[in-house]
């Protein structure tokens, strides 16, 4: 949960309607027809092929959802690896529709939080310094930021991100293959193209939920879908009893701008320049308090070093709220004391109920709240799940890459935004990079 790029927050960092909460009907009835039933990948059997790659989703469902841009989202990562002893490349994946004779499906398109595409590109989990696929030991680094490439050496593996849109919701497949193709023709052997067995695309309807913030100028940072920043790479770092976790793949910092544009007035090593510093945070829906993970933990130093950070403290004052239905809301980094004395563990909660302060408490490198749906009362060993705000106004949306304009962010600096297009919505995930008003 540190960082958007920014600040922020990397944790590493339903169905019925439940007062507060509601089911976007339309959005599953339409594409799923009443009564058929979803197909299941079981009942898709691939002959047999050779997968030098082994590709695999991470989770066992693909969740679609309605963005502010009026795209359809599947919004994913997967691992690949290597499983031979020659070095692979030209590495390329494309997504396929196994109900329609395996053919190409939805428009893939994913880039660098500092701008470059890198669609179809794996992020290895260990690298050479120029991520040369050879056998050669080489010393291990972690850079900043993931190093993408088409190429993967023998044993190696890493992650493949996709945001696969869609114009019609009736478009959306009910299952979701890849077709993967690989060369491995330095050692003499052909190119290989092999198909993944089926995953299934849900048709269960994200949770629609009330803003957990007021007033204007709220910048959606590391959120989802086409940007892989802090949240959604955060996967590769989520590894935690044996298996990869992807709980922020949807988590969202809520940080705030003035009419100029700028977070801070001020010094930004003080918390008193950031004027949203200590503003109310609201239950997004009704529920039951799950946990109340911490409430006392220090302020870290804006644009500082973070200090003092394990595992069991990342969130720094937070809950987790259990909502039904299976999903949950991570609340996280609030001010120290903030969170009310008669929230317990076990307090019901009405949507709309302050529960706490916007801080910069645990792993944060400047004020902001990080907010996330997952599907386990977990605020890391779970699966990030999508959501709707049930109305958000689109103010703007930043103008140039993801992490430059950050830079900006915590130097105080106006963050220039483009404001065609703007206007209310209902039913809707706020997308990265875009500023809104609630």
């Amino acid at each position: 949960m540190r960082a958007f790029r920014p600040i922020v927050s990397t944790l590493i960092i339903a169905a019925a309607a439940i007062m507060g909460i509601g089911q976007s009907a339309a959005f599953a009835a339409d594409r799923c027809a009443a009564g058929s039933g979803e197909p299941q990948p079981s009942d898709f059997v691939l002959p047999a092929q050779s997968s030098p790659f082994i590709f695999k989703v991470l989770g066992d469902t693909i969740y679609p959802v309605a963005g502010t841009d009026g795209l359809i989202h599947l919004a994913y990562v997967a691992q690949v690896t290597n499983a031979t002893v020659a070095p692979g490349k030209n590495f390329r994946v494309v997504p396929v529709d196994p109900l329609r004779n395996y053919g190409a499906t939805g428009r893939n398109f994913v880039e660098d939080v500092n701008g470059p595409v890198i669609t179809g590109l794996i992020a290895p989990f260990s690298k050479t310094p120029q991520n040369e696929p050879d056998d050669v030991d080489l010393p291990i680094t972690t850079p900043p930021q993931p190093i993408y490439s088409d190429r993967l050496r023998a044993g190696a593996s890493g992650l493949s991100f996709f945001d696969v849109t869609y114009t019609d919701l009736a478009a959306v497949p009910s299952l979701l293959s890849h077709q993967v193709f690989v060369n491995l023709d330095e050692h003499g052997l052909m190119d290989h193209t092999s198909l993944t067995t089926p995953i299934a695309v849900s048709c269960r309807d994200p949770v629609v939920l009330s803003p957990p913030l007021a007033g204007s100028g709220w910048f959606d940072a590391n959120g989802c879908c086409a940007v892989i920043n802090a949240h959604r790479a955060s996967a590769s770092g989520l590894h935690l009893n044996g298996d990869l976790r992807t709980a922020e793949q949807f988590a969202v910092d809520w940080v705030q701008i003035d009419a100029q544009g700028r977070c801070s007035n001020g010094d930004p090593t003080l918390l008193r320049s950031w004027e949203f510093y200590g503003v109310p945070i609201y239950a997004a829906a009704s529920g039951t308090v799950f946990s109340v993970i911490a409430r006392d933990q220090p302020d870290q130093e804006p644009v500082g070093t973070v200090r003092d950070i394990t595992l069991q403290n990342l969130p720094g004052n937070s809950l987790i709220e259990d909502i039904g239905g299976g999903r949950y809301i991570l609340y996280a980094h609030m001010k120290p004391g903030s969170i009310p004395t008669t929230i317990q563990d076990g307090t019901h909660v009405e949507v709309g109920q302050m529960i706490g302060r916007l801080g910069n408490s645990g792993n944060s490198g400047a004020p902001h709240l990080h907010f996330q749906v997952m599907d386990s009362p977990s605020a890391l060993v779970a699966s990030g799940v999508p959501f709707v705000f049930d109305r958000l106004r689109v103010q703007g949306r930043i103008i140039g890459v993801e992490g430059p304009v950050v830079d900006d962010y915590l130097a105080g600096k106006p963050i220039p935004l483009d404001t065609s297009g703007n206007g209310s919505q209902r039913q809707k995930m706020p997308l990265s990079s875009t500023v809104f008003g609630f």
